[in-house]
């Protein structure tokens, strides 16, 4: 996997040393297991991304074109496998968020698609820099799904008022403030794609972003 020449860098986020991966295109740290394309601290600022109100996601077999409501591209994520390199192998695949200068804004942590078939799903959201911000759930007796926050907090649920009809199950995912069941945070719609509505605001968009991708691999892929 790595670079013929094992080209290397000091790594921008601990120092160490960073060692070009040829498959990506780009630089990783064994050490802090971060990709050098990576937004540094000093480099965050608003994103203007996150402040949409609808976008369209595109899945292609180890991607995702993520476009605004005027069908123009404005983000993706691919999928990287980096079990050999990380101490927790179940979530050695992670798809890492990139805006349109092809720097990485957020990650998703999660298990390979062949454990997600029958146990429950677990999906691990990182912020901009790398933080640790959430967790989407699974629950697959129940078909229960669940958005928590860093502390374990169940924040948001899906709808249970959702058609429960195989077909609409399977289309519309409407997910709700945990607290206060008619306060809608954000639904997708499986047409043309996944499409996202955002109907709060102040809500973290990284969350509705990634559990589109958490869908995605629990039920189509």
């Amino acid at each position: 996997m790595f670079g013929s020449k094992k080209r290397k860098i000091p790594c921008k986020f601990c120092d160490k040393t960073a060692e070009y991966l040829k498959v990506y295109n780009d630089f990783f740290c064994v050490n802090c297991q971060r990709f050098q394309s990576e937004v540094s601290p000093k480099e965050i600022r608003t994103l203007q991304i996150f402040k949409l109100k609808n976008y369209l996601f595109a899945a292609q077999k180890y991607s995702y074109i993520i476009y605004n409501e005027l069908g123009s591209k404005i983000a993706y994520a691919e999928k990287r496998d980096i079990t050999k390199f990380v101490s927790d192998k179940n979530f050695g695949i992670r798809y890492y968020f990139f805006n349109d200068l092809n720097s990485i804004i957020g990650s998703l942590d999660c298990k390979p698609i062949r454990l997600l078939n029958t146990n429950d799903g677990l999906w691990k959201i990182y912020d901009i820099g790398r933080n640790f911000c959430g967790e989407i759930r699974h629950l697959s007796e129940s078909d229960t799904w669940q958005i928590l926050t860093s502390n374990d907090q169940i924040i948001a649920l899906r709808d249970p008022k959702d058609s429960r009809t195989l077909q609409q199950t399977m289309r519309q995912f409407t997910i709700i403030d945990a607290n206060d069941p008619e306060h809608l945070l954000f639904q997708v719609n499986r047409k043309n794609g996944f499409q996202i509505i955002m109907f709060d605001q102040d809500f973290e968009t990284l969350l509705a972003w990634s559990f589109v991708i958490a869908l995605h691999q629990k039920y189509y892929s």
